[in-house]
């Protein structure tokens, strides 16, 4: 592979193979996403064309871009019963859409703050086959006993209203013990949203998320919005164990986020 400029060390990747990737007369001029126009306005990313064997001229990336799609995921498409009929890139933008873990971090024995909190998550606008909640109830510190039958009877209520929600009941308030038993069930998310039960989250919250990493192409390490706090999964595996208690963490994350410019509220 030749480059028609200064070799970049830093390139990530090329849309070589990229079923979007736009060419006139065999030399990349844009993508059907819209994403080369936006690497190219974002002034700390630096494109550089590479010449390949088969003699056409393709973008290479100093980040990575999540609607990459080849010609093997093309093909499979055909074999898929989809809603969007065949819209390609309306696809591949859901499947780039973030899916979250909200963790509710509960210290309220009656349930009733955590009412408003689920009816908040129930009116989100987003799909909620993305959404995941953990209802994490923490032992109230003067021993008040919980009532049980009250916060199965809000977990079965998310689920009937098609949100996956589960209940950990903690015997413990041990941070560590606490963040473990909630953020375990979370493995499979993109993003961990932290709230607590007396919050309520907006109802565009996640939506604009979603906009900021793949529309706007925003590096962002924390979104907030008051006391609720989203960060990216895999940010959590790498810092958490430096501080053994999630909310060490995210002001850890918050500070070093403030620094490099990477906060956003939504």
């Amino acid at each position: 592979m030749k480059s028609q400029q200064q070799e970049n060390s830093s390139i990530a990747m090329t849309c070589q193979g990229c079923i979007f990737a736009e060419y006139e007369d065999d030399i990349q001029y844009g993508c059907t996403t819209d994403r080369i126009r936006k690497f190219s306005d974002e002034g700390s990313l630096s494109l550089s064309q590479e010449e390949l064997d088969d003699n056409k001229t393709v973008y290479g990336l100093n980040r990575f871009c999540n609607l990459y799609r080849d010609k093997e995921w093309l093909e499979k498409q055909q074999y898929q019963e989809t809603e969007f009929e065949w819209n390609l890139l309306t696809i591949a933008e859901k499947e780039i859409e973030p899916v979250f873990g909200i963790v509710i971090y509960d210290r309220n024995v009656s349930g009733r703050n955590l009412e408003k909190t689920m009816e908040s998550i129930k009116n989100l606008d987003y799909d909620k086959k993305k959404i995941f909640v953990i209802i994490n109830y923490i032992p109230h510190p003067g021993g008040k006993h919980l009532n049980v039958e009250h916060h199965v009877g809000i977990t079965n209520d998310m689920n009937i209203h098609g949100i996956r929600t589960e209940c950990v009941l903690n015997k413990f308030d041990e941070p560590r013990i606490v963040d473990y038993n909630a953020f375990s069930k979370c493995r499979f998310v993109s993003h961990l949203v932290q709230m607590d039960s007396r919050s309520e989250i907006p109802s565009d919250m996640l939506k604009n998320i979603n906009t900021s990493l793949n529309v706007d192409m925003e590096k962002i390490i924390l979104y907030r919005n008051k006391s609720i706090s989203c960060v990216a999964f895999p940010v959590v595996n790498r810092e958490y164990l430096n501080h053994n208690d999630f909310v060490k963490m995210l002001a850890s994350i918050e500070s070093a986020a403030k620094q490099a410019g990477m906060i956003k509220n939504v």
